[in-house]
């Protein structure tokens, strides 16, 4: 007799039974979508995480991925390469020059930023030669397929609209375990700081305190700090780029971060 996911004959074709066509397709499918509903789940999926450049910092020096994971270095607006090694040099050697160590981008070349996928676990430092030793930070890998991150955010829209901001807030939802307090902020950098009307490297447009309950969920409503920054948001013409950033400690200190893209009124032309 022949056996297998899916047989030549349903009990009731081998009794003689009528079966309606179309019935063995139907047969098929629902056993293929049982088949999926008990596959084990997937590894975890792989994570961009942002670095951006804010005067003569990085806004995030220690990043936590796992293997698998893209590291995203943002420094549009300003002057900075990236370069990559298990230690920098003692001091700045110079425009454009990573001594030998991996190099990733640099604004001399024309980039605002580079990346890189972290394919090996280990402990990468990561620095900006141009302004050695206040750029530095570290990559810390590990394999995957461990536990869920400790925070995450993990709804958030890419795009707002200025209005929208001010109006209703930005709506986050997060997940976090093994931390208790922490902040989430929503800033801009650089030029995008600019474009609202501030005047400053890194200016914090919305923030809020969050803790961790049992549930190990977080809903967060961020509305605009103060005046200028609604203001700012208000005059605000074309798009203006800003990071999300949530971070919490406890029995350790965790991150995540992602992208907003804010948007005001078309441009004059």
């Amino acid at each position: 007799m022949r056996t297998g996911p899916f047989p030549s004959g349903s009990p009731d074709q081998a009794r003689g039974a009528v079966v309606p066509r179309g019935a063995g397709v139907l047969i098929a499918l629902l056993a293929f979508a049982t088949m999926l509903a008990l596959a084990p789940a997937s590894a975890s999926a792989q994570v961009t995480h942002q670095v951006n450049a804010s005067g003569f910092a990085w806004d995030v020096t220690e990043v936590n991925a796992t293997v698998g994971d893209t590291v995203e270095w943002d420094f549009s607006g300003g002057s900075h390469d990236v370069c990559i090694d298990q230690s920098p040099p003692v001091g700045a050697t110079g425009f454009d020059d990573c001594t030998g160590d991996e190099f990733i981008a640099s604004s001399l070349d024309g980039d605002t930023g580079g990346q890189k996928t972290f394919t090996e676990p280990g402990s990468y430092l990561y620095y900006c030669s141009l302004h050695e030793p206040s750029m530095r930070g570290t990559v810390e890998v590990t394999e995957g397929g461990g536990p869920d991150p400790q925070v995450a955010i993990e709804s958030a829209p890419s795009q707002i609209k200025a209005k929208a901001l001010l109006r209703r807030g930005l709506r986050v939802g997060s997940s976090c375990a093994e931390v208790e307090l922490g902040t989430l902020q929503l800033y801009a950098t650089g030029r995008n700081a600019r474009k609202l009307g501030i005047k400053k490297k890194r200016a914090v447009l919305a923030r809020a305190n969050v803790s961790c309950g049992a549930s190990g969920e977080i809903t967060t409503v961020l509305k605009p700090t103060n005046g200028k920054v609604k203001r700012g948001l208000k005059k605000l013409r074309g798009t203006a780029r800003s990071t999300l950033r949530l971070e919490m400690s406890g029995e350790s200190v965790a991150s995540d971060t992602a992208r907003v893209t804010i948007k005001g009124k078309r441009k004059r032309r």
